[in-house]
């Protein structure tokens, strides 16, 4: 139950990371082609992203991959071969 909880904890935070790059990502977009609020809206429509949908799925995966990823090697390195600050 431990590695689960484990495992998923770090796929929840890939996902969290992935959003929050995805966030620098489209406000640097943003900043940079000078977009104003009523073109924005007249563009995209309130609540839209300015990035692709390909591009945010993308993002998606690959923080939940990474997460996930990270939870194995991280489970590995801790509860199997025991390298981590306690024991040193």
């Amino acid at each position: 139950m431990k590695k689960i909880f484990y495992i998923f904890s770090f796929t929840i935070l890939g996902i969290i990371f992935s959003f929050i790059v995805h966030a620098i990502i489209e406000y640097t977009y943003l900043s940079l082609t000078e977009v104003t609020e009523i073109h924005w809206y007249n563009s995209f429509g309130a609540g839209s992203c300015a990035l692709p949908a390909w591009l945010q799925l993308a993002l998606l995966v690959l923080g939940s991959a990474s997460g996930l990823i990270m939870g194995f090697w991280g489970w590995k390195i801790v509860y199997i071969q025991k390298r981590h600050w306690r024991n040193k």
